[in-house]
């Protein structure tokens, strides 16, 4: 991971600190009739597909950089993990959450934009980018009642940080028309918040949620021939899905 990526993750993972602070009362319980529950869930949901930039330099030939335009908007994740939270009826209680996340993106730019103005039609340029890693979220939860056998309504509110592994395969033409793919590996980060509204009764839990993300990663392609593609992948955007699960 970059300087640049590691403070960009900095800066985010300031927003769980307040929340944080309170691990140590969820993790003695709550006193009375309220108590804890354990969730183990699962979502699939879009997911908003990285703006690219890129510049490719070559000893034989000026380093140039293009903007990806008209890009797919949307790609997909799949989300696996566990929630502890304390239950409280009226006023609400913490849930502490951390997924296992991976997400794919198809990326196919409709035009390339040259940092002179240009713009023009990529040859069978594309981008298959897949992240595998792992989300951590704090926040605040309302549910209608504690008791796990009752229907209920959930409702939950969390700021979340994440970080993991990235793969990149890139494709597009050689000089003498020829399809040619390349591939590299990376580390990203994200940060945001996330809601959630779900039905729970009898352990069964079914709902949901919508999130809003940012984050990023750079990485570099080896082209041969000593030419290179840097690429900076911005992501920023709303997704929404379901999720399913089991309350212990």
């Amino acid at each position: 991971m970059s300087y640049r990526s590691l403070r960009s993750l900095a800066r985010p993972a300031l927003i769980l600190v307040p929340a944080l602070a309170g691990l140590t009362p969820l993790a003695h319980g709550v006193e009375g009739p309220d108590g804890r529950f354990l969730d183990l869930r699962a979502s699939i949901t879009s997911s908003p597909a990285p703006e690219i930039s890129e510049r490719i330099t070559g000893p034989a030939t000026p380093a140039a950089s293009y903007d990806w335009k008209d890009v797919d908007e949307q790609g997909f994740q799949v989300t696996a993990g566990l929630a502890l939270g304390s239950k409280a009826r009226w006023w609400g209680g913490t849930v502490l959450q951390a997924d296992l996340v991976f997400a794919s993106y198809d990326i196919t730019p409709g035009s390339l934009r040259r940092s002179d103005g240009v713009s023009f039609s990529p040859a069978a340029s594309g981008l298959k980018y897949r992240t595998l890693g792992g989300q951590l979220a704090y926040g605040y939860h309302w549910a209608s009642t504690t008791e796990r056998d009752q229907l209920a309504a959930h409702f939950e509110f969390s700021p979340f940080i994440g970080a993991g592994m990235a793969s990149a395969e890139t494709s597009g033409q050689n000089s003498l028309g020829n399809a040619e793919t390349y591939e590299d590996t990376s580390m990203y980060y994200e940060y945001g918040v996330r809601t959630g509204f779900y039905l729970t009764e009898r352990g069964f839990l079914f709902g949901l949620t919508a999130f809003y993300a940012a984050g990023g990663d750079d990485l570099t392609i080896d082209l041969g021939g000593g030419a290179s593609s840097e690429l900076t992948l911005d992501r920023e955007g709303f997704g929404a899905g379901l999720q399913a699960g089991w309350r212990f």
